[in-house]
């Protein structure tokens, strides 16, 4: 890593507009957590290249990662904005919008993301799971539906038995339950 930091560093030193450089720099920053240094890679950018997806969500996570929760909120949304039809970027702003409480804005976009999520089981259950936390039992459901539809396993039975069961639907979460075990 620290090899690959000092070439993404020299590319920019000799082409500072080298988007895919500030991305990758900026994401090996992120893996290394050190987040100051990834958000201010992310700025630097950015105002090279307003409007760029990547930028805008390594600059989220590195804010995410400062705890400053309403720039990361921002800069996901303004990444959401652009690139709308990415699920796993719709989950990490819902995920983040969760953080600060705001379960029903969570909600909505949990249920965009399910939208596009395709057949990628593991974002079906993240979404599920994360339905759960806005309190959205019923889509909650829906989204493991979609993801054991692709390949059963127990922990998704899991996770859809707990949002029958938030729905107070005992006898389809004491199915999922059981057929879990």
């Amino acid at each position: 890593p620290a090899g690959a930091e000092k070439q993404y560093e020299d590319a920019l030193a000799l082409t500072p507009n080298l988007v895919e450089a500030a991305i990758n720099l900026g994401a090996l920053l992120i893996d290394a957590g050190r987040f100051d240094d990834a958000a201010r890679v992310s700025r630097d950018a950015l105002k090279k290249h307003p409007g760029e997806t990547a930028l805008l969500i390594n600059l989220a996570m590195a804010l995410e990662g400062v705890n400053d929760r309403a720039g990361a909120l921002s800069a996901y949304g303004q990444a959401v904005e652009r690139d709308g039809g990415n699920a796993m970027l719709r989950w990490q702003y819902a995920s983040a919008l969760l953080a600060v409480g705001q379960k029903e804005k969570a909600a909505d976009e949990l249920r965009r993301a399910l939208d596009g999520a395709g057949e990628d089981r593991a974002l079906l259950a993240e979404i599920g799971r994360s339905l759960g936390s806005a309190g959205a039992y019923g889509d909650c459901v829906k989204a493991f539906d979609r993801a054991i539809g692709v390949k059963d396993a127990a922990e998704l039975r899991l996770g859809r038995g707990l949002c029958h069961h938030s729905l107070k639907d005992e006898k389809a979460a004491l199915q999922d339950f059981e057929t879990a075990v």
